[in-house]
């Protein structure tokens, strides 16, 4: 599918699509024309990035995420995520008590 294709699958604008290809994280094929083919695999993978952007993993993360074989990995990843976001948590919990 074209680009105009995957970011309707994917739920992400064309724009995204190709500054996610520019740093590496989704690299489809190029038809002989020179347009861009993205896989169903290409459009998993620009669906996940979608997702974890939404829940504030960084580009860095996500390249962790996507070429990771060690599930112990994501989970180190996932738990410090998660500290993070808790710590946020905290912060504004003592931002709404002194408000």
């Amino acid at each position: 599918m074209n680009i105009a294709a995957a970011a309707r699958a994917s739920g992400l604008i064309p724009k995204t699509i190709r500054y996610h290809e520019e740093i590496g994280l989704v690299t489809p094929q190029r038809r002989p024309n020179g347009y861009r083919h993205f896989s169903r695999d290409d459009v998993h993978r620009l669906k996940f990035l979608s997702r974890a952007r939404q829940l504030d993993f960084s580009l860095q993360d996500c390249r962790n995420l996507l070429t990771s074989r060690s599930s112990a990995n994501v989970r180190e990843i996932a738990a410090r995520h998660l500290a993070q976001v808790e710590e946020r948590l905290a912060d504004l919990s003592q931002l709404r008590v002194a408000l």
